[in-house]
């Protein structure tokens, strides 16, 4: 824009003023997209899951399963889906004694008594 006469650089400025506010209004459109999107799984997806996943459910951030088994699997499997983050914790105590204690469950074959 240097070599512009005073009219062409009022237009270029004019210009770069409107590029800017476009690049914001798509950036807040794009986060507004990103931000509603929601993936279904259906049942082929939750087929390809390894045995150790039980007690699935949906929550406002995403899903959230126990696991018991090696992990590999597990990563094999979410590897296939469009997954955006992932956290693993173990329980504890009163997690696993409520898990068990609301299923009426005494003990599971991935964990033998």
């Amino acid at each position: 824009g240097a070599l512009l006469d005073a009219a062409g650089k009022a237009r270029l400025a004019a210009i770069n003023e409107e590029l800017s506010v476009a690049a914001v209004k798509f950036g807040n459109n794009l986060l507004a997209e990103n931000n509603g999107f929601v993936l279904e799984l259906g049942a082929e997806q939750l087929d390809g899951l390894p045995a150790g996943v039980r007690d699935a459910a949906r929550t406002p951030d995403g899903v959230t399963f126990l696991y018991s088994g090696a992990p590999e699997p597990l990563l094999r499997a979410l590897c296939a889906l469009p997954v955006e983050d992932v956290t693993i914790t173990e329980p504890d105590l009163e997690e696993i004694f409520l898990h068990f204690y609301e299923k009426g469950e005494t003990r599971d074959d991935n964990f033998p008594a």
